[in-house]
């Protein structure tokens, strides 16, 4: 199994190079970023392995783990409302809609300039 982890994790590369370019291992952050992506990936492995399971066994089907998947991603987006006031979603991409607000937002969260 560790083997297929690893292989997958492979990827970080690619994923951290389009996040923040190409970058030398070392290089502020580019280690983060790979190190992020490999928790990514795995976290992904698994919950698709786990969902997978769940629904073979009988535990719950397919209709109603798609169901609960659009209640828990409308719940975080309204999470990341709170923890970003000043920013929403929509469905074309992230909007600032209190400019103001958002300035004040990302100040506080020590975003860089």
């Amino acid at each position: 199994m560790i083997d297929r982890l690893n292989k997958l994790c492979k990827w970080r590369t690619v994923l951290a190079g389009w996040h923040g370019g190409t970058k030398a291992m070392n290089a502020d952050g580019a280690k983060a970023m790979r190190d992020l992506m490999d928790k990514w990936l795995i976290m992904r492995a698994e919950t698709n392995a786990l969902a997978e399971l769940l629904i073979e066994k009988g535990v719950f089907t397919q209709q109603e783990f798609t169901g609960q998947l659009h209640n828990e991603a409308q719940l975080l987006d309204q999470a990341m409302e709170k923890q970003f006031p000043g920013f929403r979603t929509t469905a074309v991409g992230v909007e600032i809609y209190d400019p103001k607000l958002a300035a004040e937002t990302t100040r506080r969260l020590g975003f860089p300039p």
